[in-house]
């Protein structure tokens, strides 16, 4: 029996130059690893306590020593492609090998919680596509029961008008589109500061 549920995670390599870069122009490229470090182990303790199927989608071969293998997540390379195309691939695959819902999350939100992939995946049952708004107009997840290539075609990624336009994406397609509560990503230092104001286990 396939699994119903399916947790994607989209993250980079925690190394200099790869991760962080806004941030690294302000506290320095090691710093900015470190922090990456940081919410990319958080984003996994926050993943294992929902029992779900995993998978976490790197931007190249981890090794086999890696935190983020088997027998929590299944391991995935990232294809070539803007961010749209990445995410699009992720979710034909998702459909393709069979789970009901599928959400996908970056790897930076220092606000994440169980509770709310939880939610999301509980939406699921009654919407086609659910979306976690970031306070910079993006968003923070993504969700949906099937494959819409449409959702990830022509939007300015990296801009603050990521949300707004898939939502125009999502109404032009008919789609039942239900917002989670908004969370902040760190991109910036201001953004990092907060968080860990914020979060205790940042300090």
């Amino acid at each position: 029996m396939r699994e119903e549920r399916l947790l994607m995670v989209f993250a980079k390599r925690p190394e200099a130059g790869r991760v962080k870069t806004r941030l690294a122009e302000e506290v320095g490229e090691k710093k900015a690893v470190e922090i990456y470090r940081r919410l990319l182990a958080r984003t996994r303790e926050v993943c294992l306590e929902v029992p779900v199927r995993r998978q976490a989608w790197f931007d190249g071969d981890l090794g086999e020593e890696s935190p983020w293998g088997p027998p929590h997540f299944e391991c995935r390379v990232q294809p070539e492609g803007d961010l749209g195309a990445r995410m699009s691939h992720a979710f034909r695959m998702a459909e393709e090998e069979g789970p009901r819902q599928a959400l996908l999350i970056g790897s930076d939100c220092a606000d994440l919680r169980a509770d709310h992939l939880r939610r999301a995946f509980e939406a699921l049952e009654r919407h086609d596509l659910v979306l976690g708004p970031a306070s910079d107009g993006g968003y923070w997840l993504v969700g949906a029961r099937a494959w819409h290539p449409e959702l990830f075609r022509g939007i300015p990624w990296s801009t603050s008008d990521v949300l707004a336009r898939t939502l125009q994406k999502a109404e032009s397609l008919g789609l039942r589109t239900r917002r989670l509560e908004e969370l902040g990503d760190v991109d910036t230092a201001e953004n990092w500061q907060r968080a860990r104001r914020r979060h205790d286990y940042l300090s």
